[in-house]
This record gives structure tokens, sequence and C-alpha cells, in this order.
């Protein structure tokens, strides 16, 4: 076995890239990359599919290269699927025509036409990889670079063979591919790292330049795999609004871990960390190392905001949502409040604890509503000594910011006789010549730990 082809057969070994039990597809530009990944495949893997993606980007040469991968899996004998893209004319060209391909192979894979996606990034993309990510910014879960195995199905057996290898390998056995023209447009900064700056590191800091930065990427993972399991490990509330509730004190004093937890928080509250660099995470975490009170950062894709000792990260409303609501209540009976919440109305004939006299309800005159507390609403709890602000006993009982405002308040009339947590209010409170007594409950929603 030739050295490149042990060095794809290691790697395939290394990290249990395939799936004996369903074929492999085989991402083919008509480049030299994955040109030579095809034919290694070919020969140590008998189900093998052609993918090929064309971005109509260049024209006649797009559909010639889309004719050469297709005539070559034919000559070999294999099936070949050709997918047409038009990317849009505006925004990151790479990046859309980089998710393109990566929702085609995931589309591939869920339906089981294959099992795995084969790509043919070499360690000089690593290197190219993680160069760039540097100059851009990146945390050090993106320095780690392209994963050999990824969670959706992703493999590139190649990370240990070099952009040089692959042609050399391929001249020798007299393989044609094609070349991109893009490769060489200066408008991407791929291309300007491959062609100017990184060629200008070499030769004038380290010639070892590229083994370094792909070794470092390696270095990373294994770190990132082992802080993975650490920060995984740590929990946090679901609300039934989707959003996170991390508690401040929960947070582990190191730092290494306390950054990878925020980190890993704002993925699961946005979904991807796009955009997300070390000046949001550092921002988040000076917001969670303020002494008490409230604050506010907005990071691209997610709202964070603490209170006393809780941080909530949600996404940004995209639409207005109207502040108030209030809702009838039979007696008795069920009332649902606007966040899923169960208000329970119960009459009993004895004396209940924390229940409401309701023959004093119904002598009013006056209809019970549920709403959501609202600024100024006040009254007297049982045990309270006078009216109090329900803002003031909010700050009293530290309730975050987040739960207020569809905090519910049974009303009569203009007046407070019930709120969540705080009670009765003690003017109708029910005591021993009670012969009748209302009970009020919640059954609440739980979020789901994390």
């Amino acid at each position: 076995m030739d050295p490149l082809t042990a060095k794809v057969t290691e790697a395939l070994s290394r990290y249990n890239m395939l799936d004996p039990d369903s074929p492999v597809g085989v991402a083919v530009s008509g480049g030299a990359d994955s040109i030579c990944l095809l034919h290694v495949f070919a020969s140590i893997q008998q189900q093998l599919t052609v993918i090929h993606v064309n971005h109509h980007l260049r024209g006649g040469e797009s559909d010639a290269d889309q004719q050469f991968v297709l005539q070559l899996a034919a000559n070999m004998g294999l099936k070949a699927l050709a997918f047409p893209v038009h990317l849009p004319a505006e925004g990151n060209l790479e990046e859309a025509a980089r998710d393109a391909r990566r929702a085609i192979f995931q589309s591939l894979i869920t339906s089981g036409v294959v099992g795995r996606v084969a790509l043919a990034h070499t360690r000089s993309d690593q290197a190219e990889t993680v160069l760039f990510r540097l100059l851009r910014g990146a945390y050090t879960t993106g320095l780690a670079g392209m994963r050999p195995v990824t969670p959706d199905g992703l493999i590139r057996p190649m990370l240990d063979v070099t952009r040089s290898e692959v042609e050399a390998w391929l001249t020798e056995r007299k393989l044609p591919w094609r070349d991109d023209s893009s490769n060489a447009d200066p408008q991407f900064a791929r291309n300007r790292i491959r062609h100017s700056l990184l060629p200008q590191l070499v030769a004038e800091w380290n010639p070892a330049l590229p083994e370094i930065l792909a070794n470092h990427a390696r270095l990373a993972q294994e770190d990132e795999d082992y802080w993975n399991t650490v920060v995984s490990s740590f929990t946090v509330e679901r609300r039934p609004d989707a959003s996170l509730i991390l508690d401040i004190r929960q947070l582990p004093r190191a730092m290494a871990i306390r950054r990878r937890v925020i980190r890993d928080i704002i993925r699961r509250a946005k979904g991807d960390l796009k955009q997300i660099d070390y000046r949001h995470i550092q921002q988040v975490l000076l917001l969670t190392a303020e002494a008490g009170g409230h604050g506010r950062v907005q990071i691209p894709g997610v709202d964070v905001m603490k209170s006393f000792d809780w941080v909530c990260f949600a996404k940004p409303r995209t639409a207005p949502v109207e502040r108030d609501w209030c809702a009838d209540i039979a007696v008795p009976g069920t009332a649902e409040v606007r966040n899923g919440d169960e208000i329970l109305f119960h009459l009993h004939d004895t004396l209940v604890p924390g229940g409401l006299d309701w023959h004093k309800i119904v002598d009013s005159g006056g209809s019970l509503k549920v709403r959501n507390w609202r600024p100024g609403d006040r009254y007297q709890p049982v045990g309270h000594s006078h009216d109090d602000k329900v803002k003031t006993m909010f700050h009293d009982a530290r309730i975050p910011l987040w739960e207020r405002r569809d905090w519910p308040m049974v009303c009569l009339g203009d007046h407070v006789v019930w709120s969540r947590r705080f009670g009765p209010a003690s003017s109708f409170a029910a005591s021993a010549n009670s012969d009748v007594v209302l009970l009020i409950s919640e059954r609440k929603r739980i979020g789901a730990e994390l």
C-alpha cells in the first residue's frame, strides 16, 4: 500500500469513520483533492456514491466540471448524483456555498441514501483554516479547525495528507483533475491566505508553519473533547418560552470552565455560534460578575438579562407581545395564564390555610378575574402590617425581572385578593368563622434541565 493510501486507511480506522452497513458518499468537485480521495476510496471501499454539487458560479466551466465528474464515475462503474445550486447574489458567497453543500449532504444522510459523506480536506486545508480563524479572532473551539468526523456524519480521511502529496500521487498515476479558476481569485479571503499570506510566513518565519498549524488543530480538538465532557455535566433550566436560565451561584470558579459554560449556553439558546466571538463571551462574563441588581447585554442572536443571582438567555423577540392579559374565572374551575401555567380554584367547607372567605367575595358584588401584574399594583397580604407595592415585594423576594411580567394576580374589581407566592389579601382571608373557603393553587409548567 502506498504512503498516501496508508494514511487514509489509518485515519478511517483510527476514527471509526465508516459504517459497514451503508454506502459512503464521496463529495467530488473535480479538483485534485476530491479526485484523489475518490480513487483511494475506490481501491479500499466497494459501496460508493459520487456526489457532485454544481454551484453554477463559473458558467460553462462549472458545467464542464460536472460532466467530468459524472463521466469519471461512469468509467469507474460508480453511482453518481449531481445537485444544482443557485446561490444568492448578496452576502458571503463562500459561506452560502458551504451551507448549501452541507444541506445536500445532510439530506442524503438523513434519507439513508448514504451513511457518511467523505470530504477531501487535506492537512494543507487544515493549516489554512486554523490561520484564517486565528486572524478572525476565533475561540479555541474554532482553532480546533476541521474535525475528522462530525456529529452530522461528515468524514475527512485526508487530514494527514498534504496538497503536494495529493498532486504527486495523481501525477504518478496519470490521473487527470480539474483546476477551479475561482481558487486563484483574490476576492476570497481563503485564496489570499493560501497564495500570499501563508507562503510569506513560511518563507520569512517558519518553513514548518503549515504542519504546526495542523498539529495545533489536533491538540485543540483533544482539549475541546475533554472540556466538552466537563461542560455537558453543567445543567441550566429551560423555561416554557425556550429561554435558558443560569444560576450564577452554580458557576465554577475556574475561568476556563466558566467561559466554556457561558459559550455553550449561548449556543443552546441561539442554535449556533455564528458571529459570536471573544468579546461577546467577555460581555456576558462581566455581567455575571456584577454584584446583585440587574443588567442586560445584547449579543448577536441572544438577549442576555441578569436579575439578582440568575441570567436569562433568550432569542430576541421578532414581534411585539401584548404586555397585559386578563381572564375570567369560573369557581370552581381552572384558568390558564399566558405562560401556560394553570390557576386552580376550589371551594372547601372547612378552613384551609391560605384560603379566601368565599362569602366576602360574593358579598362584594364584583367578579373575579386573573391577570398579569401591572406597575402600581399593591395590596396587604396576610401577615403584612400595611399595603405594599407588589414591585417592592418582588424585590424583597428576589423575583427575577423576566418572571414578573406574567406574574398572576387574582383581582376583585380593582382590588388584588391574591397573588402568586404572596398569597391572599388580609381583608379577604378566611378565618375560623368562614364556612366556605376558596383555595387558589397553581399547576406550573416545569422547565426541563439541559
